[in-house]
């Protein structure tokens, strides 16, 4: 499955679930203003007052860009620190264990 399908499943789930969320624009699809991040996850939650930040993977993640792969990983221990909740899943069972 590849990470647009994944986002697709779990954005419907979220829907149905009637959860509040919106997907995170990458800064290539958006007009760059100074203080964007970079590398932040790609779905945001807000659910009973705790932010929730999701990064979506497919499987084979780990082989593909490790640069990048650890600039997110900043992003996601940035959020932990500031008392936010970060995770990297791999499939819509993991984000139903999550919220």
């Amino acid at each position: 499955m590849t990470e647009r399908d994944l986002q697709k499943q779990v954005v419907e789930y979220l829907k149905e679930k009637n959860i509040f969320h919106f997907s995170i624009v990458p800064p290539s699809k958006r007009f760059m203003i100074s203080g964007v991040k970079n590398s932040l996850p790609d779905i945001y939650i807000l659910k009973n007052g705790v932010s929730i930040f999701i990064e979506l993977k497919d499987k084979q993640y780990k082989s593909a860009h490790p640069e990048r792969q650890e600039k997110q990983s900043e992003v996601r221990r940035e959020i932990i620190k500031n008392k936010g909740l970060a995770f990297l899943v791999t499939s819509l069972d993991e984000v139903k264990e999550i919220v």
